[in-house]
């Protein structure tokens, strides 16, 4: 669905949804099913037309021992919820496991669950298939149909973060892990240890429910034989959900796996599922306590980490070249001071071709605390963050409407048995994952069985081997790589042999040793040591670049800027930008909290601060080249609306944007609209 939508309607003061605690205020006196029916239409305003329920339907159960009969108050929300979404065009993503998978105790702890799910556990597996039965044989009076049933429904996961709880489990969590599934595990894994010749029953004996597990990069020891043993319970576990969800009658994509980059999770992707699903921050928070105190960010720059094989190219490495690849948890997590180049960063999504971008979260945040900025910037919230929502906004453009191309070239990592056996552990080589930076990029596994029912994928114009893997760490439900270098792989010969090939230009400009990257579409350019990003497609030109820097693109042109940022101008009535009657114009800065302290260098949260959200200030000088024409420029409001006129000159024959978001008499907001007036 490549619909889209901005309009200059005002916001409807709908109030914070809490569908755990069905609150809904004054504001529709009670009327939740008004509520949420605004709360959908918001959502397409804003240009989301994708919506993942997560943890709604576990919470939904959570305090209920009867699993098999759901709450039914609750349950008329979601199903509500559900049917007014698809109303709206708004598609549906489905966990139907997260966290607590309705379990009688709720002492219960989710990393118990994950655990002895993926280990076989009988008790834990006939909780699992109970619970989702119960989702997928729930009918929904609104819709007429079970939720198996429901055609908006695209996919499902069938366990939130499984694969990374499972590892945690066999790590730092191994001691407090729930005695049953402790013995029953090492029962069958020595069993499997013996059977395949790699111990003898008395070295086995060394390791008892009391005794730590050997660590997966243990130079000594059984880790690797551990992490291989995990990765056939994978494969054998992927198949199974499968499996309960067909027999349940569910149609639909079914997808698993979302938290992990090893070579064992990828094998069982592989193996199983119709979708590839997986979860993708920047800057995710580490440690800390209570509203943040203490906690970490990754404040490096996520073009220079992307050249450098992290950010986008950390979740790219595991896309599967046979099937959707769908980011299930998308965010550039706040405190991060480079923010501003998230939405830009989707356009590499697009170049690779991705089926689905799904912003983690609440991307439609309309709590009613005021006139907007409305609340504190958040973690990872869409909505109450002005940076976020002009990313968004412009990541609909790109991505969604498609402004940017797919790249048509392939190529594809194939990983032999033999190869993902030995280096289970290990995450696709970050060198290699960087060829997703120039044309597009993909993994397979030709001596797996794939999924029954895929059909023929197409076929890559250059197969390569793997590289030397990565080290994987787990914790805080996410998982991160340990780059060994660039060593593995030559980008640089590699750029050369496409161009030999004919798959890249002769002049593409890709220097790896400079940090340099060209898309083989040409639309893209990432000078990633310089922190400069640009996309130059006929209906959206974008740059991201810092302060007292310029670029030249196609018929923009920013002369300067003060502040670090995006600048964007993109066309809004579907035309070219040199024939378009409407268009926005963006200037995404940094943004902060009202009282907001961190650390000197700006990693470590003192206090988040809160309410009102700060947008710096800045000037920039923007010159288009356009048709001579009475154009008109309107700052906007955050709900589109036209808040003031702005002046508009001609200098040289093209327009000249010269703007200071410090003197906007109703402040700054990232949000401009230039409009062609009353012209032939």
């Amino acid at each position: 669905n490549r619909a889209f939508y901005f309009n200059g309607l005002p916001e409807m003061p709908v109030s914070n949804i809490n569908i755990h605690d069905t609150q809904v205020t004054a504001d529709y006196g009670g009327d939740w099913k008004k509520a949420f029916d605004e709360y959908a239409v918001q959502m397409r305003r804003q240009g989301f037309n994708f919506f993942r329920f997560h943890g709604l339907l576990d919470a939904g159960y959570k305090a209920f021992e009867h699993i098999d009969v759901p709450p039914p108050d609750y349950m008329d929300k979601v199903d509500y919820l559900a049917y007014t979404l698809g109303k709206h065009g708004v598609r549906l993503y489905v966990d139907l496991v997260a966290y607590g998978m309705r379990y009688p105790n709720r002492a219960r702890k989710n990393i118990d669950l994950k655990a002895g799910v993926m280990f076989g556990v009988p008790r834990y597996l006939e909780q699992w298939e109970k619970c989702v039965r119960a989702v997928l044989g729930h009918y929904n009076p609104y819709t007429g149909r079970m939720w198996k049933d429901d055609e908006n429904i695209v996919a499902v996961c069938q366990f939130n973060e499984q694969s990374t709880g499972a590892k945690i489990g066999l790590e730092g969590a191994w001691k407090g892990l729930d005695p049953e599934t402790k013995a029953f595990f090492l029962s069958n894994w020595k069993a499997w240890m013996v059977k395949n010749g790699r111990a003898t029953v008395e070295e086995m004996s060394a390791f008892t429910v009391d005794t730590p597990l050997p660590g997966f990069y243990a130079e000594k020891g059984f880790g690797r034989d551990l992490h291989l043993y995990l990765s056939e319970l994978s494969v054998e576990r992927t198949k199974w959900y499968d499996r309960i969800c067909r027999d349940a009658g569910y149609k639909g994509l079914r997808s698993s796996f979302n938290s992990n980059v090893d070579w064992g999770a990828c094998a069982a992707r592989w193996s199983a599922g119709d979708a590839v699903p997986y979860n993708i921050h920047q800057g995710h928070p580490q440690g800390g306590g209570n509203g943040y105190k203490g906690a970490k960010v990754d404040c490096n720059d996520s073009f220079q980490r992307s050249v450098e094989g992290s950010c986008f190219c950390y979740g790219n490495r595991i896309k599967a070249a046979d099937r959707p690849f769908i980011v299930t948890e998308f965010s550039h997590a706040f405190w991060n001071p480079n923010r501003y180049q998230v939405g830009l960063i989707t356009a590499y999504h697009a170049l690779n071709g991705y089926k689905g971008l799904l912003w983690h979260a609440g991307g439609t945040q309309l709590k009613a605390t005021g006139k907007w900025p409305r609340g504190g910037v958040g973690v990872f919230e869409v909505g109450t963050s002005p940076c976020m929502r002009a990313a968004a906004f412009l990541a609909s453009c790109l991505y969604l409407r498609g402004d940017v191309r797919t790249s048509e070239k392939r190529v594809s990592v194939a990983v032999t048995k033999d190869y993902w056996r030995k280096h289970t552990a290990d995450a696709p080589s970050s060198s290699q994952a960087r060829i997703g930076l120039v044309c597009n990029y993909g993994i397979e596994f030709p001596d797996l069985p794939r999924t029954p029912g895929l059909g023929a994928y197409p076929k890559a114009d250059l197969t390569i081997a793997p590289g030397t893997g990565d080290e994987v760490e787990n914790g805080l439900w996410v998982s991160s790589v340990k780059g060994k270098g660039m060593e593995d792989f030559d980008m640089d010969a590699f750029v050369a042999k496409l161009k030999a090939k004919g798959l890249v230009k002769p002049d593409n400009r890709t220097d790896a040793k400079k940090g340099i990257y060209e898309s083989e579409t040409g639309e893209l350019l990432m000078k990633g040591y310089e922190h400069y990003l640009q996309a130059v497609t006929p209906r959206t030109e974008s740059v991201c670049l810092e302060a007292g820097t310029s670029a030249k693109l196609g018929r923009m042109e920013v002369r300067s800027t003060s502040a670090n940022g995006c600048v964007a101008v993109t066309s809004v009535d579907g035309e070219p930008i040199g024939e378009s009657k409407r268009m926005v114009l963006l200037y995404i800065t940094r943004e902060a909290n009202e009282g907001m302290v961190t650390s000197a260098d700006g990693k470590t949260m003192v206090n988040m601060g809160g309410y009102p959200a700060l947008l710096q200030t800045g000037t920039v000088d923007v010159r288009l080249d356009l048709p001579a024409c009475d154009w008109q420029l309107y700052l906007l409001g955050y709900d589109g609306e036209r808040l003031e006129r702005l002046p508009v000159q001609t200098e040289d024959g093209k327009l000249a944007l010269k703007l200071d978001t410090a003197k906007f008499r109703h402040g700054p907001t990232p949000f401009f609209e230039l409009v062609k007036a009353d012209c032939p």
